[in-house]
């Protein structure tokens, strides 16, 4: 599909693009507000939590090491980097520990707010 620029009046005319631009500068043919609401869609689009699926991984990793299992081979078998896992099994980070910022809530506030919120 062509690359297409909104008319004057904001909606989309199927004009092709005539600058040729990629599908990241495609941005410099919104309005101010599409770009605005763009902006802030992303924001929130962006998440840091961790999927259960990979704390589950970390756990039988380290149950490999505890086995006996170099760290290097239980790492590689349960497709994680070495160094992620030699963090968590010296303790120098918990296992389901996550970058980003701190929570708002606590994990105790959060239940509470859940179980407010469907009564």
């Amino acid at each position: 599909m062509g690359k297409f620029r909104l008319s004057s009046s904001g909606s989309d005319c199927r004009t092709p693009c005539k600058c040729k631009c990629s599908s990241r500068k495609q941005a410099q043919h919104l309005s101010p507000a599409q770009k605005n609401a763009t902006k802030i869609s992303l924001k929130y689009k962006r998440g840091y939590r961790k999927s259960p699926g990979k704390l589950i991984r970390v756990k039988e990793a380290l149950a490999d090491v505890g086995r006996g299992i170099p760290i290097t081979r239980a790492a590689r078998n349960h497709d994680l980097s070495e160094s992620f896992l030699r963090r968590r099994l010296s303790g120098e980070v918990s296992l389901d520990s996550r970058n980003g910022p701190q929570p708002i809530f606590s994990k105790k506030e959060e239940e509470e707010l859940a179980m407010w919120l469907s009564e």
